[in-house]
């Protein structure tokens, strides 16, 4: 569990039995207003467009966890396309690596 739970979980009733401990997990969260994905819904083709970041890589994740897609960018550009055409209809899940930590976006392919 995140470090700064530890406490609050030691104190609920219910978890008093257990010998509660708590890591760093080392995902710093960053302002997910910094990143947009549009169209969602999308038919394939979609845009990821970032502020003042340094995107390092776009992953694309299926339900299931398998990734489908990756791209290493390294690049201060603020403007991506990915294209997951070629995928079933479904849920995805794309992952972002920037200069300011982790974020993910869920995305719906029609």
């Amino acid at each position: 569990m995140p470090i700064n739970s530890v406490t609050l979980y030691k104190a609920a009733d219910v978890w008093k039995e257990f010998n509660i401990i708590g890591i760093e997990v080392g995902i710093e969260t960053i302002d997910t207003d910094l990143v947009s994905i549009f169209p969602n819904p999308t038919q394939g083709v979609f845009q990821v467009t970032s502020c003042n970041l340094q995107v390092n890589s776009i992953e694309v994740f299926d339900i299931y966890g398998k990734k489908i897609l990756t791209h290493h960018l390294n690049s201060t550009l603020s403007h991506y396309q990915i294209d997951i055409s070629n995928q079933n209809s479904g849920i995805y899940f794309v992952r972002i690596e920037t200069d300011k930590g982790m974020l993910a976006h869920k995305i719906v392919k029609q």
